[in-house]
């Protein structure tokens, strides 16, 4: 979320000094002032890097994401399977954050020195959005992983299909009421830490008494657990059931190995190399996750609770006379926001590259994605991207609907198929047979 942190307030420094004539210390403290301003410049010119890599990186997770909706939204075939669009809606807030979310934290990071014209209502709609869109990909990557898990170990019930539908409105209305409280938070002040000649505002969080602090520091813990804590157990627990499962599918194939044919034996074998993809894929997934959102969460967390520890420090501490040299170090660390700006800059980073890798882990290493892209575009465009598709034609990703063509949430059908489950005729098989779908 915004975190501005006001350190250090230079106006009451200035009318104290103001109201007691005190020209030196006038003139000196404007002085600190202007080489502080400078220093600021200087400081934010040091993280143009960042800013071009935003660029970049919003560019690639709009294109892709946008792709990925678009496939899934224009097949009807795709349409069909509720993890298609489970993976569809990952997509399409993973493609908010890119076009609308992150330039709006770009705007507040990098030109933070210009006054925040845009008003109070934009100011708790831009806080609220951020909210939003993260609590909602958080949500989805859960829906999507409590999914995989159902359709490996228990696929023939489409009680609970038909219950996963539920997912999608389920995960917006969670992420609207999770964020509601940043609307409240959201606030436009003026700026107390720059020179008395500016009058500048700032779209800040409200952080003015102790029910504030403590209400932020209360929102950050809960938000940690349900935003961070929560998803992330959810995909450990799916990526070990879902591991069990193919062990055991695969243990089973390996105690008649012995009565194998040769053609059997290759199948098998291949079986094992798929189910090794099967184990990083999702291990990718669970580390992506991991990753990714620590950085912002703990960032948060740690900003609030040294918010809400500076209500201790000024109500147990006694009034003491300031330095001048301390009112520069002060304004330094308290008017410049360059740190404070270069974390949340490398934490949203981090939170725009999981937005990347998404789109390829769900939808680009999957050949029927692949496939239906390929139909999408002009014939000129189509040879070409063939070269995109594995040469041997086979789509090891069918089947998780019964069968039909689907996008099947990336690697999510082709675990299907490593269980031996993809197809009702395939579960009522011998457990020591490989199916005919390892061909």
């Amino acid at each position: 979320h915004m975190q501005v942190t006001n350190l250090f307030d230079i106006r009451h420094l200035i009318a104290y000094f103001e109201c007691h004539n005190n020209t030196a210390a006038l003139q000196k403290l404007h002085r600190e002032i202007n080489e502080v301003e400078r220093y600021a410049q200087r400081e934010l010119l040091k993280i143009r890097p960042i800013l071009f890599a935003f660029v970049g990186l919003i560019a690639f997770g709009a294109v892709g994401n946008g792709l990925l909706v678009a496939v899934v939204l224009l097949s009807s075939s795709m349409r069909k399977g509720v993890n298609n669009l489970l993976v569809a809606n990952l997509a399409m807030s993973d493609f908010v954050l890119c076009v609308l979310t992150q330039p709006c934290n770009i705007r507040r990071l990098f030109f933070s020195t210009t006054s925040w014209t845009y008003g109070l209502a934009l100011c708790k709609f831009v806080n609220a959005l951020t909210g939003l869109n993260l609590f909602a990909s958080t949500f989805a990557v859960t829906a999507i992983a409590i999914d995989r898990c159902r359709a490996v170990t228990q696929p023939l019930d489409r009680t609970l299909e038909r219950r996963m539908r539920l997912a999608l409105p389920l995960t917006w209305l969670a992420a609207c009421l999770m964020s509601s409280p940043m609307l409240w938070f959201g606030i436009v002040t003026r700026d107390n830490t720059v020179s008395a000649g500016e009058d500048r505002l700032i779209c800040w969080e409200r952080t003015a008494n102790e029910v504030d602090k403590t209400a932020k520091l209360a929102y950050s813990c809960v938000s940690m657990c349900v935003q961070y804590a929560a998803p992330l157990t959810v995909l450990l627990v799916a990526f070990v059931l879902i591991r069990q499962r193919l062990r055991r599918r695969l243990l089973g194939g390996n105690e008649s190995a012995s009565s194998l044919t040769a053609t059997q034996t290759v199948r098998l074998r291949a079986e094992h190399r798929r189910q090794r993809r099967a184990n990083i894929l999702l291990a990718l997934v669970v580390v992506t996750f991991g990753l990714a959102w620590l950085p912002l969460s703990a960032s948060n967390l740690h900003s609030d609770y040294k918010i809400w520890q500076m209500k201790l420090d000024s109500s147990t501490s006694s009034e003491s006379k300031t330095s001048m040299p301390e009112v520069g170090q002060k304004l330094k660390h308290g008017s410049s926001g360059f740190s404070v700006s270069l974390v949340q800059a490398l934490c949203l980073l981090f939170v725009q590259t999981s937005a990347c890798i998404n789109p390829v882990l769900y939808g680009f290493l999957n050949e029927n994605f692949r496939s239906e892209f390929c139909a999408m575009v002009p014939d000129c465009l189509r040879r070409r991207l063939q070269l995109l598709r594995p040469r041997s034609g086979a789509n090891l990703e069918q089947g998780l609907t019964g069968g039909d063509a689907s996008v099947g949430t990336g690697a999510a059908a082709e675990l299907a198929h490593y269980a031996g489950i993809a197809r009702e005729e395939e579960v009522k098989q011998d457990e020591g047979a490989v199916p005919e779908t390892f061909v």
